[in-house]
């Protein structure tokens, strides 16, 4: 399992704004979880792009990534597992170093700026329920 990076986009109070849209029982859970996981969508790119240009592949191509979600985490990952006794026991450090992290530090103003937008755009939202 790859480390987990220490650079994150925090989103301060995500899981009480999760409770309160459970609670007020308006369906905007669904759209937050949509809305963060399209915040991710330029991180994933650029860690695709970076995984391909510098990352020598070997039998496998690594370059795919995926989004996924949690109850307090959106995050970016590879779509491939590592297959168990693997060659590339190094795998995880060199993807995390030469992809995730550069993604997230050249897209960090947009995934912050995507997020403000869709928590403002869902509080008007829900302000009119």
């Amino acid at each position: 399992m790859p480390p987990v990076s220490q650079r994150a986009v925090r989103v301060e109070g995500l899981a009480q704004l999760r409770t309160a849209f459970r609670v007020a029982g308006v369906g905007m859970d669904k759209d937050l979880n949509d809305a963060l996981k399209s915040s991710a969508e330029p991180v994933k790119v650029e860690a695709q792009g970076l995984a391909r240009s510098r990352i020598k592949r070997g039998k496998l191509d690594w370059s795919a990534m995926r989004v996924g979600i949690t109850r307090h985490t959106v995050y970016v990952a590879p779509a491939r597992r590592r297959a168990t006794g693997s060659g590339r026991r190094n795998l995880a450090p060199i993807i995390q170093n030469e992809a995730l992290d550069p993604a997230l530090d050249r897209n960090v103003d947009r995934v912050e700026q995507e997020v403000k937008d869709a928590v403002r755009d869902m509080g008007r939202l829900w302000s009119r329920v």
